[in-house]
């Protein structure tokens, strides 16, 4: 038990310190201080700070694969099942601002990223892109793609639009590259009528996809 409490008061120091400093200028030494633990300790638990990332991208996302198939296998119509498609990945709760931070401030530095965060990264987004197509595939007879690589564009634009969306509405142009507080981030996220983006956003795939 107390294992597990110091491995969560690390990662909570971690991105504490990543929103606060950057990526690039938070060190393994920064984070156990902020602990109070030796530098060594930190080993015990993670064996970098991109091992740590990594933990949280797992912990994260892991969850998500056996929900999004819940929403494929439901039984229901195309609409209704992209519908809740994108309301599960567009949708994100003050909870959330924490990690989607976390995230973005991570990426202005992804040249001092390494490759074990950036290979669980492009693991999400193929995972993502594959759950989409196999929504076109299962309803393959009501909609307009004929070409099998088609279905690998589907798949991508829907991952952009998300993402995109993300981007524009928590961090617009005008303060993209300037830090972004957490307080900020959770007043975006309360001011966004999720319900109404996503049903805007799946009318649009609707009248994309659909014969």
């Amino acid at each position: 038990m107390k294992k597990q409490v110091k491995r969560e008061e690390i990662i909570q120091a971690a991105k504490k310190l990543i929103i606060e400093k950057g990526y690039r200028k938070t060190s393994v030494e920064d984070i156990t201080n902020e602990v109070g633990i030796a530098k060594g300790s930190f080993y015990t638990y993670f064996k970098s700070k991109d091992y740590l990332m990594e933990t949280l991208l797992i912990e994260k996302l892991g969850s998500r694969s056996e929900t999004v198939k819940g929403i494929i296998d439901s039984g229901k119509n195309l609409e209704d099942v992209i519908r809740e498609y994108v309301e599960y990945y567009l949708t994100v709760s003050v909870d959330d601002a924490e990690f989607i931070l976390v995230m973005t401030t991570m990426m202005r530095s992804v040249d001092s990223v390494g490759e074990v965060v950036i290979e669980r990264l492009e693991k999400d987004k193929e995972r993502r892109k594959q759950e989409f197509i196999k929504i076109l595939k299962k309803f393959k007879n009501e909609i307009e793609i004929k070409e099998e690589k088609d279905y690998e564009r589907y798949g991508l634009l829907v991952f952009g639009m998300i993402n995109t969306f993300y981007i524009n509405n928590l961090f617009p142009c005008e303060n993209r590259f300037v830090e972004t507080s957490l307080t900020e981030v959770k007043n975006k996220i309360n001011s966004i009528d999720f319900e109404y983006e996503s049903k805007f956003m799946t009318d649009v795939l609707i009248k994309l996809v659909r014969k």
